[in-house]
């Protein structure tokens, strides 16, 4: 819930006008998107591992995300339709820019159902796996394969919380999680990178003639953050004010709304600020997160343990309800 609250408040500098706040090596958005991959990583790969047949992964996974999509879909295009698809606003036509994470997470989602199906979801298949997409993303960040892209980075992050669940009982997780954040501190927040990159600028070989303090930053960012971002979320207590997930609602109603926000407020000639926006907006989508869950998703969820046919069976004996919950 925090991080999709992240994600509106950095849309609501960008979609009034501003630009994103900073966080880390990303804008305040991007930094959020990438933490929602490594917890989705982390438990989708337990969902995978607990599930016992392809079928039921598959819906499962479907229950969570596309009944309330549907409806987001059309409150979307009826809000686009009746603002003139926000012609007027800062970030004018764009319906909807925060889904489109969701398709790259149904590949992931298909991936890891893939490697259940093959019997490749353990520590044998993953961590070598894993160390090699690491090698990968120093290449690429180091520029050998071209400039840095988002959505490798993001996959690389989902990987990561897959290697953290299959390797939880054999990890030290407190202080491999003490010591990434350490690590990042060091080197993204001011002033304390500024005596890192002092310190990296005079040992021999740190920084090659194409590897920039920047590169071995970034690098060491996307490698370390998925163990705290695990971490604290192991940690973090149980709040009984929250009855429910409203945490995937807020993320696919945000954008629509923000967007209607301004451009109601533009009708009347007025500029609505960053903050302005995001308060007003997040009591919105809070609204429509909480509907969205208490009678979309939920009754969705409730069908998930209906007997399916056995396709794709890691078992022999007949299917029955399933105790884990995601």
């Amino acid at each position: 819930m925090l991080l999709a609250s992240a994600v509106l408040l950095s849309h609501s500098y960008a979609l009034s006008g501003f630009p994103e706040p900073a966080a880390f090596s990303s804008t305040l958005g991007a930094f959020a998107v990438q933490c929602f991959f490594v917890i989705s990583g982390y438990l989708i790969c337990g969902s995978a591992s607990a599930s016992d047949s392809v079928a039921r992964y598959t819906w499962k996974r479907a229950l969570r995300i596309l009944p309330a999509l549907v409806f987001a879909y059309i409150f979307t295009r009826y809000v686009h339709g009746y603002f003139d698809r926000f012609s007027g606003n800062p970030i004018p036509w764009m319906p909807n820019g925060s889904i489109w994470t969701l398709p790259w997470e149904g590949v992931c989602y298909a991936i890891t159902g893939l490697a259940a199906v093959l019997l490749l979801l353990t520590p044998a298949t993953i961590n070598p796996v894993y160390a090699l997409s690491a090698v990968m993303v120093l290449i690429d960040v180091s520029g050998a394969l071209g400039s840095n892209t988002v959505v490798p980075n993001l996959f690389f992050l989902f990987l990561a919380g897959a290697f953290i669940k299959l390797n939880e009982k054999s990890l030290s997780l407190a202080r491999i999680a003490l010591f990434g954040a350490a690590v990042i501190v060091a080197l993204q927040v001011p002033p304390f990178s500024g005596v890192s990159r002092s310190v990296l600028g005079i040992i021999p070989f740190a920084l090659g003639p194409d590897l920039t303090f920047q590169h071995v930053s970034y690098f060491l960012y996307l490698l370390l953050l998925p163990f705290p971002v695990v971490y604290l979320c192991a940690q973090a207590p149980a709040l009984p004010f929250f009855r429910g997930d409203y945490s995937y609602g807020a993320y696919i109603y945000a954008w629509p709304v923000q967007q209607s926000v301004v451009a109601y407020c533009l009708s009347y000639g007025y500029k609505i600020g960053p903050i302005e926006l995001f308060c007003s907006s997040f009591a919105l989508t809070m609204g429509f997160a909480m509907v969205s869950w208490h009678f979309i998703e939920r009754p969705a969820l409730s069908l998930k343990n209906w007997k399916i046919p056995k396709i794709g069976s890691r078992q022999d004996k007949a299917l029955v309800p399933s105790a884990v919950t995601e």
